[in-house]
């Protein structure tokens, strides 16, 4: 083989290593866009529900606190009839 031939072959080779680490740049950049897209929806997720146990705690806060209001009215009524 002559340089010139070896050389070419080498400019071939260089060429389509470059197109393949290309590709797998975009790949990777995708990827990463797909997995921040999915942390952000995971996290919205999260936001919500923590939203949803608050104001089910906050519900749960003001039933006990009534029936002890009417615990307490209960008791009264009974101290007053006696």
């Amino acid at each position: 083989m002559k340089c010139a031939e070896l050389i070419a072959q080498k400019d071939i080779l260089i060429k389509e290593l470059r197109k393949e680490l290309k590709l797998a740049d975009e790949r990777f950049d995708a990827d990463q866009k797909k997995q921040i897209e999915d942390l952000r929806i995971l996290a919205e997720r999260v936001d919500n529900q923590i939203k949803v146990m608050r104001n089910a705690y906050k519900d749960e806060l003001k039933l006990t606190e009534v029936k002890n209001l009417l615990q307490k009215c209960d008791l009264f009524s009974g101290l007053v009839n006696l």
